[in-house]
């Protein structure tokens, strides 16, 4: 190779005088490179693997953890969760009124306290009367391995303990996975019912308008139902319901979906059974390690989602409480904004009743979303997607309740806007005639020149702030993982608040200030 190189050198056939051609690759460098290959690429065959690993693996490098770059903050809220183990008959449910509770494990979140206790973050309240077994102690002693036992004589000696350990932590919140029929749930239940005491009164940190899931219908079928003066109650189950898009919201279903971990579930009759048998320590460990792994997947599956820290960002930018975050529609976030914008301008909100929502206009156009054909596409798709559409034509064509002067056609005779009727004065649309602007449904607006739209206002603020938080997380980058998630929350929260308010124009049914020639103009436009 090197004398034809020469040759075509002296002919001036070549550039160079001379020119290295690589090797071909070996066996180990081909083989070597089929693994990395075979290692970094995306999809892999279900024969060579299955979904399951696969997943596992791309998730462990996705959420890998990554070190601590600030400390504690002081806005965080405490939490305390809580599971417990009630003997039941046969294949029955756990009734409040006859099967008492025999253990209660708990678990504190300790990352969310901003300082070290210097006690056991977990622990376990078991009942141990006078007429068990000798050795059952020390079965569940040695059962629960590192973990702390206390024992108590009667299960009101149990409850009282418990007490004594939210009044000693004074946690912020309380939560459990299902505690309507479980957790904190039951055992306020099984003390009303059986012992005849309030035992929320002493869970709480002032005695204040208790309410419990027979007083509150609506929270028993959207929240948690039982509500406890100065501490938040969390269902894990319908927080989850509320995240996710899943077939089935069990604790193993979602410990599968979130954590790629498999869980095994018993029976309560199971539990049961193997509770009572004393003899063998091995059953007593196997329901002890159950609950505690039940009550700490709880702690992790908020912390997967970042549950709390969302609703405490959403709750400061919004202007409202933790628990109306998650409690109450996205109608309430809106107008805690719109609230403060109003009485900047001297505006009320308008509060129209049931009927004069029902009567108004309906709605002349709603928007429409195409799922697009599933196919396999040789030539790029291009997909073009506009930055907060609503929110944009709004800001543009300075669209808002307050600058709505009427339909065309009405103007002349009955000028009614959705729920209102008002007269429009003859002469003003002579003064106003070069600050109007008339939209696609037939609805005269003002231009900026004249008044400036509330809303548009509302959205700016949110979209313009949005985006520098954004530009911040651009710049932090991956040097502060704390203040990159504390900035996505807040981003995330400006971004919902946005996206709603189109839908706080729209809800003709169940909206609070709804106004379909508005919605109608903003779809149409």
């Amino acid at each position: 190779e090197e004398n034809i190189v020469e040759s075509k050198t002296r002919s001036g056939n070549v550039f160079h005088s001379w020119k290295y051609l690589r090797r071909p690759p070996g066996y180990k460098t081909v083989k070597y490179e089929m693994e990395s290959m075979r290692r970094t690429k995306s999809f892999l065959s279900q024969i060579e693997r299955s979904s399951f690993q696969r997943k596992a693996q791309m998730r462990e490098r996705k959420d890998a953890p990554e070190e601590k770059s600030s400390i504690f903050s002081p806005n965080n809220l405490t939490h305390f969760s809580m599971e417990i183990h009630v003997e039941t008959e046969g294949h029955k449910k756990p009734d409040p009124i006859r099967n008492e509770v025999k253990m209660i494990v708990w678990c504190l979140e300790k990352e969310s306290f901003p300082f070290d206790l210097e006690i056991s973050h977990e622990g376990i309240l078991a009942v141990l009367d006078s007429t068990a077994e000798p050795h059952r102690a020390n079965h569940i002693i040695q059962g629960a391995a590192d973990v702390p036992v206390a024992f108590y004589q009667t299960e009101m000696d149990m409850f009282d303990a418990l007490t004594d350990l939210v009044l000693f932590f004074d946690t912020d919140i309380l939560s459990g996975f299902e505690i309507h029929d479980g957790s904190w749930g039951y055992i306020i239940e099984r003390c009303r019912r059986h012992y005849k005491i309030e035992i929320s009164e002493d869970f709480s940190r002032v005695n204040f308008n208790l309410n419990n899931k027979i007083r509150d219908k609506w929270g028993l079928t959207h929240a948690s139902g039982i509500t406890i003066a100065g501490r938040h109650m969390i269902n894990i189950w319908r927080s989850m319901r509320s995240e996710l898009n899943l077939t089935r919201y069990s604790l193993e279903n979602l410990a599968f979906e979130l954590l790629d971990e498999r869980l095994p579930h018993f029976s309560f009759q199971t539990l049961t059974q193997l509770w009572k048998s004393g003899q063998n320590p091995s059953n007593i460990k196997t329901v002890i390690n159950y609950w505690m792994t039940r009550v700490r997947m709880n702690i992790r599956l908020l912390q997967k989602q970042d549950y709390i820290a969302r609703i405490v960002e959403q709750a400061r930018l919004t202007g409202i409480d933790f628990y109306s975050v998650y409690y109450r529609g996205s109608q309430y976030k809106v107008e805690s904004i719109l609230f403060r914008l109003c009485k900047q301008d001297d505006f009320v909100l308008l509060s129209p009743s049931r009927k004069q929502v029902k009567n108004q206009r309906a709605l002349e156009c709603v928007p429409l979303v195409m799922e697009p054909e599933s196919a396999f596409y040789k030539s790029p798709v291009v997909v073009l997607d506009f930055q907060s559409l609503y929110p944009s034509i709004m800001i543009a064509y300075n669209l808002c309740y307050s600058t709505m002067i009427g339909r065309v056609r009405d103007l002349d005779f009955k000028n009614e806007l959705g729920v209102t009727k008002f007269p429009f004065p003859k002469n003003a649309f002579s003064d106003l005639e070069e600050h109007t602007r008339i939209t696609a449904n037939g609805v005269v607006y003002v231009k900026p020149s004249y008044r400036n739209s509330t809303l548009a206002r509302m959205l700016e603020d949110l979209l313009n702030t949005r985006s520098m938080v954004k530009k911040t997380m651009s710049d932090v980058g991956s040097k502060n993982s704390a203040l990159q998630k504390l900035l996505n929350r807040r981003q995330l929260a400006l971004k919902l608040i946005a996206n709603v308010t189109y839908g706080y124009t729209s809800a003709s049914f169940s909206g609070r200030m709804p106004c379909s020639d508005l919605a109608d103009t903003i779809v149409q436009t």
